[in-house]
This record gives structure tokens, sequence and C-alpha cells, in this order.
């Protein structure tokens, strides 16, 4: 794990180059499997599927998989005041295997 500042910035840098690396490589295959004239439609129909399978699912995967790794890192009503709660501080590892996966 990351300790410092830089070595967090470094270790973020690096995850998010490799993250958008291939986005390149598969406009580039999405822009040569069709006629020159339908290229802009393409791009736009394959971000638009992008979106639709990754980013409208994932925040639900995502917190299903929270709440299975981590059940008590939730909100409890405590003295009429919504605040985390404290058996939180147990889910540590389920917490981070969420962010790993």
């Amino acid at each position: 794990y990351c300790t410092t500042r830089n070595s967090f910035l470094f270790c973020m840098g690096t995850a998010i180059m490799f993250l958008f690396l291939p986005t390149g490589c598969c406009t580039m295959a999405v822009m040569e499997s069709v006629p020159s004239k339908m290229r802009a439609s393409a791009v736009a129909l394959n971000i638009l599927i992008m979106h639709v399978l990754g980013d409208v699912p994932s925040p639900i995967a995502v917190g299903a998989l929270k709440d299975y790794l981590a059940p008590n890192c939730n909100t409890k009503r405590i003295d009429g005041q919504e605040v985390l709660n404290p058996l939180c501080i147990e889910d540590g590892d389920g917490l981070r295997l969420t962010l790993v996966l």
C-alpha cells in the first residue's frame, strides 16, 4: 500500500495510465472496421455502449459487493443523527478488497 503522498500519486497516476491505455486501440479498431463515412457514428455508438454497459451498472455492482464484504460500513441513527457505524472499523479488509476488485 502507498504510505506517502508521493507514492500514492505515483501509484494512482500509473493506474490511471493503464486504465485509459486501451481506449485508443479500441477507438482505432472501431474506426478501421467501418467505412469512412460512418466512423463518427461508429465511435459515438461505441462510447454510448461503453457507458451504458459500464457506468450504469457499476455503482450498483460495487455497492452490492461492498455490502457483502463490509456489512458494518453503513450509517446508523444515533441521537437523531446519521453517523457512520462504529463497527465499520472491523470491516477494513472488506473495504480494501472492494476497492481492489
